[in-house]
């Protein structure tokens, strides 16, 4: 009996995205779709849309100050990955 070949191409990994509203603004325990374990997230903080939009809004009212939006932690979105294996869960978005 001789193998049967697929025409489908296989994927290389399989991830399992969280679903954005249950998503925080910190690291949180959660069950990696690609690694199978249960890890702490790592997060990392990047500026986005709510950090530009408050930048703009303090530009118009004391434009000296224009920057401070873009160095406060509670402006930035959160990304969320595994430590392990690198897979990210997703972005919590501030806006």
């Amino acid at each position: 009996m001789q193998p049967i070949e697929s025409s489908y191409p296989t994927a290389p990994h399989c991830i399992v995205l969280t679903p954005p509203a249950m998503l925080s603004t910190g690291p949180m325990h959660v069950t990696c779709g690609n690694c199978r374990r249960t890890v702490l997230t790592s997060v990392t903080k990047e500026n986005g849309a709510c950090a530009y939009v408050a930048t703009l809004f303090v530009c118009l009212i004391c434009c000296p100050f224009f920057w401070l939006p873009l160095c406060m932690e509670s402006c930035k979105d959160v990304h969320h990955s595994c430590p392990s294996c690198g897979a990210r869960f997703g972005t919590y978005k501030k806006i």
